[in-house]
């Protein structure tokens, strides 16, 4: 039984085998808050946590997703060097043409309604796509960086 201010059990007359055991188990306050409002608390810590995505591996999306018309480090060739038919972005010339919020657009809305290019919308939030941008096509592919 729970006493008044909810800090004990009293387990009386447990029965194990033919034996009578008596003991008392102490039980945490939380508080006006409770176990249960610490139950429901942990809960939706959890619920919150399964809904949001980890972060996405960008790299690995630029070479799913962009590296079979952009090439895999953004010079628009294939592995055997044929021109592909996307942008080259390691060209001064079009970095000058160029900006980080200009090609996450892109990025996201596509180009002539999708057929020359696909729209990410659907799979890229607009952070993820300037993230893309500024930490792949920037940083690890060695292009240089447009003006902001």
């Amino acid at each position: 039984m729970i006493d008044s201010e909810g800090g004990l059990i009293e387990a009386c007359r447990m029965k194990t085998s033919t034996t009578l055991v008596s003991s008392k188990v102490r039980v945490w306050k939380f508080g006006r808050l409770g176990i249960g409002g610490v139950v429901l608390l942990t809960a939706a810590a959890a619920v919150l946590a399964a809904e949001s995505p980890p972060p996405k591996d960008l790299g690995l999306f630029f070479q799913q997703n962009c590296a079979r018309c952009h090439g895999a480090n953004g010079d628009g060739r294939d592995a055997t060097g044929k021109h592909l038919r996307g942008a080259v972005f390691t060209t001064p010339q079009w970095q000058q043409n160029n900006n980080d919020t200009a090609m996450a657009k892109v990025i996201l809305k596509g180009k002539f309604f999708g057929l020359a290019m696909p729209a990410f919308k659907d799979s890229l939030s607009q952070d993820e796509a300037l993230r893309l941008v500024r930490d792949i096509l920037h940083k690890q592919l060695g292009a240089p960086k447009p003006r902001p």
